[in-house]
């Protein structure tokens, strides 16, 4: 036999040894995150997680949110740092305020603990470089949390590239832009100045995380960011647009500039979500997938055979030049989205049986393309990708 195939029987041996075991889960808060992104998986996917573990802060013996959703026996504790020392769980979920993404992870990391940590994985390149350094010593599993690599549309953009029917990419527009004219005044961290806070963090994660699964490194970026409304810190950055410049090159005949948006004051019925312009045609896409709202109205809709389809009414369109030259439009029927897949890539990681499915330093690129965009948008000028912590 070649050493191919004999590396690849002992994969195969390894794989079928490999102990699928349950994986003990704790999450922090009560809030959005845990209830609609994180729990409702855990408790549907309980062939591979069980949720054994909340940190509330405010909780009493008497009293917990924690367990009023989720039953009496989960163990409920006042801090992360009281969770990681009880050795009760195989994996955190680092699902916090940004500003606490790194100390938490690395505590769970620096204790044994696998960890998955939402978008983005910390506020700085180099708080995620240490991460993935600490994870890798301590042969653990760290994943960052980017789901929307999992969205109906964006899996429908995906099919559309990679079967050719737009041709070459030439200009890619994506966007999440929202209207709210006010803030929520509710004391969210997101409404307030720190490291880790603003817009182009937390939805500009998603569109520029994205974009570098679809186009890889930019050479240069250009960014404009703004508190457009005018509300709160006039640092609290509410709308931006990143510019990711691509030259020619030798694998790429034509030039591509992709613009990343996001704006709180865009008054639209549905919302722009993608426009691609290809040299075989183009493709407009309008809403947004649908499992977040699906987890908000129903934590159970995992379980519906309607969990992830698209309304036909944010269907896509696609125009292709025809043999004559001239233009047609059809609609495209989106993909279902599922983001079930990154919880089951987890647990195969996590069991020894497969990989995550986003590598960590995917996600600290993101980072790095973020903190240039915000190093562009403070001088005013493009900025090389390669300056970066030069």
């Amino acid at each position: 036999k070649n050493t191919n195939q004999q590396h690849e029987q002992q994969q195969n041996i390894a794989r079928s040894m490999a102990t699928t075991s349950i994986i003990r889960v704790g999450l922090i808060g009560v809030g959005l995150s845990t209830k609609v992104f994180h729990a409702p998986f855990v408790q549907h996917l309980s062939d591979r997680f069980k949720l054994v573990a909340i940190v509330e802060r405010s909780a009493t013996p008497e009293k917990s949110v924690a367990r009023d959703l989720y039953g009496n026996d989960i163990r409920v504790f006042n801090s992360v740092e009281q969770l990681v020392n009880s050795k009760e769980i195989d994996l955190l979920i680092v699902n916090s305020p940004n500003v606490t993404h790194f100390p938490y992870a690395k505590l769970a990391l620096e204790n044994g603990i696998h960890v998955a940590v939402e978008k983005p994985m910390c506020p700085t390149y180099t708080e995620a470089v240490e991460l993935i350094k600490i994870a890798k010593e301590k042969k653990l599993i760290l994943a960052p949390f980017q789901n929307r690599r999992f969205d109906s549309d964006f899996l429908t953009l995906r099919k559309l590239i990679e079967s050719d029917s737009l041709g070459e990419i030439v200009d890619f527009t994506t966007c999440f832009d929202r209207y709210r004219p006010a803030l929520k005044g509710n004391g969210s961290w997101k409404e307030e100045v720190g490291p880790g806070s603003g817009i182009l963090f937390d939805l500009g994660s998603h569109l520029i995380d994205q974009a570098l699964v679809l186009f890889g490194e930019p050479e240069s970026i250009t960014a404009f960011t703004k508190n457009v409304r005018g509300l709160g810190p006039k640092e609290l950055e509410d709308y931006f647009t990143v510019l990711l410049h691509y030259p020619s090159s030798s694998s790429r005949k034509y030039p591509l500039t992709v613009t990343a948006r996001s704006s709180s004051l865009s008054p639209a019925i549905q919302q722009l979500r993608y426009e691609i312009k290809g040299t075989k045609g183009s493709f407009i896409k309008r809403g947004i997938d649908p499992q977040e709202d699906q987890l908000k109205a129903d934590p159970n809709s995992l379980s519906s055979p309607s969990h992830g389809l698209e309304d036909d009414s944010i269907v896509g369109y696609l125009t292709h030049i025809n043999a004559e030259g001239g233009f047609e439009s059809q609609k495209v029927q989106s993909e279902v989205g599922d983001y079930r897949k990154w919880f089951t890539a987890l647990a195969d990681a996590i069991n020894g049986t497969g990989k995550v499915a986003v590598e960590p330093e995917e996600s600290a690129r993101v980072i790095r393309i973020i903190e240039l965009s915000h190093q562009s948008a403070r001088e005013k000028r493009t900025v090389l990708y390669s300056e970066f912590n030069n």
